[in-house]
């Protein structure tokens, strides 16, 4: 039902031109990079163009990033990004105005201003993904008949058997340990290390966005998990038994037994699936 919910969201923008933004939250590895560039094609499919933003750039520079109490940095509450500068890009844009868009460099910890200025068509629609993206600390001085908010995460209808239901927290974690290794050379040890310490931060900064939202999507697949598994489990037999998080290890790797290993050769390039196991049309 996912690419379904993406038509009506496609066609209830294009029958109401008040629409001129579209805000996409949820928790990591939800699907919002494919999300949000999937709607931009459903969109161009109904004669409406999309211009397609990331709050992860405008992330507050590294020497300025909101800290934990262990020293770690804290990117999972808004007051991490840049809030004054996003809300003069969103509301200049939306006027017509002239924005140089930052990118952020995660290595340094900055922003860089290298792309070219960027305007916002009178027929375009401006769309933006990220953790906090439907958060009014971020769009507040957009009125409320100019935005559409979406909430999206893997609210996963499959159990186990009657009484065993799967975790929509599970599931994000095969996504983000697959990805992490994949594209960003993290192990198992480190994502789930950092994951644990994500959780807290997530239920009292990010899912209480769900309220704000003007449509939750599903951004679950029933194939997903026998995908996954084939890319997860040597992951998670590399975590040595003397760490701590062994045991959530042994957890991950005794509910992925339930599944049969599906190939990724199968999968289309355009599933929201390809944005953790890799080449995907969006890249």
């Amino acid at each position: 039902f996912y690419d379904e919910a993406l038509n009506e969201i496609a066609l209830k923008v294009k029958n109401n031109r008040n629409i001129k933004s579209i805000f996409i939250s949820g928790p990591s590895s939800s699907g919002k990079t494919t999300t949000s560039k999937k709607l931009a094609l459903f969109l161009k499919s109904k004669g409406v163009d999309a211009l397609v933003l990331s709050t992860d750039d405008y992330f507050v520079e590294r020497k300025d990033s909101p800290k934990r109490e262990d020293g770690s940095y804290e990117f999972e509450i808004v007051e991490a990004l840049d809030i004054k500068l996003f809300n003069m890009h969103m509301k200049s844009l939306l006027s017509g105005k002239e924005v140089v868009i930052p990118t952020y460099n995660f290595i340094t910890g900055e922003k860089e201003y290298k792309r070219k200025p960027t305007t916002l068509q009178k027929n375009q629609v401006l769309i933006v993904e990220g953790l906090h993206a439907i958060s009014e600390k971020l769009n507040a001085s957009i009125e409320k008949k100019n935005k559409l908010k979406l909430y999206i995460s893997p609210f996963t209808p499959l159990g186990l058997d009657k009484h065993n239901h799967i975790s929509t927290t599970d599931i994000r974690l095969l996504r983000r340990m697959v990805r992490d290794y994949k594209h960003r050379g993290y192990s198992a040890e480190d994502t789930v290390d950092k994951w644990l310490k994500m959780r807290d931060s997530e239920e009292n900064y990010i899912y209480p966005y769900q309220r704000e939202a003007d449509m939750v999507i599903n951004t679950s697949l029933a194939y997903e998990i026998g995908v996954l598994r084939t890319y997860a489990e040597p992951l998670l037999y590399s975590i040595s038994k003397d760490t701590p998080n062994y045991e959530e290890a042994i957890r991950i790797l005794n509910f992925l037994k339930g599944f049969l290993n599906i190939p990724s050769d199968i999968i289309p390039s355009t599933s929201v699936l390809r944005e953790f196991i890799g080449n995907s049309y969006f890249e």
